[in-house]
């Protein structure tokens, strides 16, 4: 049944995203806090015991600030990917991540299947677009995708 808003009136339910593609092991994180980056995840992911069944992570890194300003830092541009080596680990990561204090000050963080799915799909995308902002995206080996080797 529908929950009750506020004012008594019923509320609609949010469709499980997971249920349209049961077979999605890439997830998409938003309001991921500034001071998150890919090795910062990955640390995270081992802590909670499923680090070994990521393949992909990558957390877009900006400049801080203005350009004029001196003393700008690269910073989590507030959102990240995983790929999971499963649909069942992507579930479990899923679970993990929407308890995980890694939100921006007063958000919560939103898990949704990613719109591209798959490690080496990711990884194509990413240098597809690095191509298209003139190559600048990789600068810095922080703000490069993760990718388990073997």
């Amino acid at each position: 049944a529908p929950k009750k808003g506020a004012r008594g009136n019923k509320t609609r339910t949010q469709p499980d995203p997971w249920s349209e593609d049961p077979r999605a092991t890439t997830i998409a994180i938003k309001n991921l806090n500034k001071q998150q980056d890919v090795y910062t995840l990955i640390a995270f992911l081992d802590e909670q015991g499923i680090g070994e069944e990521v393949d992909y992570v990558y957390v877009p890194l900006g400049l801080s600030g203005r350009p004029k300003d001196e003393d700008r830092v690269y910073e989590s541009c507030g959102f990240a990917f995983i790929n999971c080596t499963t649909a069942q680990s992507a579930r479990r990561a899923v679970k993990i991540l929407g308890k995980a204090p890694l939100a921006r000050p007063e958000r919560e963080l939103s898990v949704l299947p990613a719109r591209v799915q798959g490690t080496d799909e990711n990884v194509t995308e990413f240098y597809r677009r690095a191509s298209e902002r003139g190559g600048d995206a990789c600068y810095n080996h922080t703000a490069l995708p993760w990718r388990r080797s073997g």
